[in-house]
């Protein structure tokens, strides 16, 4: 009973915070330089590269508008590659951060996260070894299990796996089994098109994967894929996106852009008039299927769904 009082709890502090358009997550692209070489992204093929300041940041969480309970989440390209990586990590002292890391730089990464203390680390990894490298353009799987050996112990890890045309049932397989072993946690998501990642869009039904895990986002996949199921995007009122060069974004799929962190601060930009009607014209959008994204939208339209009012 306590469980399902707790879930209410959670919902219905979920929807207030869409309703006050209250920030909580903010995905931060310090930089568009990496380390891969991946199918599932072509940020590495840009030859501009962008850094974020470290001021815009610290700008940023002294902002009014981004409130003690936002999750940061530093990634990139590679974040590790930022020429003021360590200090822009150290500003998130007593904060909930995540990092994301592909894996690559492990002196660099298990360093900063002991150093600085990083609570929460992503790790990429999209199968079994050979699968991995076929997709990240670098054989990484010894780095990350190197990684998780040297920092479980210090922060709470977790894999990122992602449902490509290049990867199978079978890899996941083997990923869960992995971090079973190592008793660590495993987020699996489905591939988008991320206008971002300049990757060229494809129309195909992914692997179903409903049987080893239970939840909406997984046995939802296959109706959204093929039109059956028309979810409004509610996300983007709570967790808009900056990317290095101090763009705000409406989301993580989208290049919809806000305003700029380098002319106005983050909350002029986010209580703008003109933000509050761009987010409202997206509602409708159902373009993408990215678990960090659509959860969220699941969640908040878990009754509606139910009572047959969202189908």
């Amino acid at each position: 009973m306590n469980g399902v009082w707790n879930k209410a709890i959670a919902l219905s502090r979920l929807v207030s915070s869409v309703r006050r358009r209250h920030v909580l997550s903010l995905p931060i692209y310090i930089t568009n330089r990496c380390t891969s070489r991946c199918k599932t992204c072509n940020i590495w093929r840009v030859k501009e590269k962008e850094d974020l300041d470290r001021d815009i940041i610290k700008d940023l969480l002294s902002d009014g508008e981004v409130g003690d309970d936002v999750e940061f989440i530093i990634t990139g390209g590679d974040f590790l590659l930022h020429p003021d990586c360590g200090e822009i990590i150290s500003l998130f002292k007593g904060k909930n951060l995540r990092v994301f890391s592909n894996g690559i730089l492990t002196d660099e990464l298990v360093s900063l996260v002991k150093g600085e203390g990083v609570r929460y680390v992503s790790i990429s990894l999209d199968g079994k070894p050979e699968t991995n490298k076929y997709i990240r353009g670098v054989d990484t799987f010894s780095n990350v299990e190197k990684i998780v050996k040297e920092i479980k112990k210090f922060s709470s890890i977790e894999i990122e796996y992602t449902i490509s045309k290049w990867n199978t049932k079978e890899d996941l397989e083997y990923v869960l089994d992995f971090t079973k072993s190592h008793n660590i946690g495993l987020s699996v998501g489905y591939f988008s098109f991320v206008e971002y990642f300049d990757i060229e869009r494809e129309v195909l039904e992914l692997y179903d994967i409903s049987d080893i895990f239970t939840s909406d986002y997984y046995s939802l996949y296959s109706l959204w894929a093929n039109g059956r199921l028309n979810l409004p995007c509610l996300s983007i009122y709570v967790r808009p996106v900056i990317k290095p060069n101090g763009d705000i974004e409406l989301c993580e799929a989208r290049e919809v852009k806000l305003g700029n962190l380098y002319r106005r601060s983050f909350g002029e930009i986010w209580r703008d008039k003109n933000t509050a009607c761009i987010i409202r014209s997206s509602v409708g959008c159902n373009g993408c299927w990215l678990n960090c994204q659509r959860k969220l939208d699941l969640a908040v339209t878990y009754i509606p769904r139910k009572l047959g009012i969202i189908k």
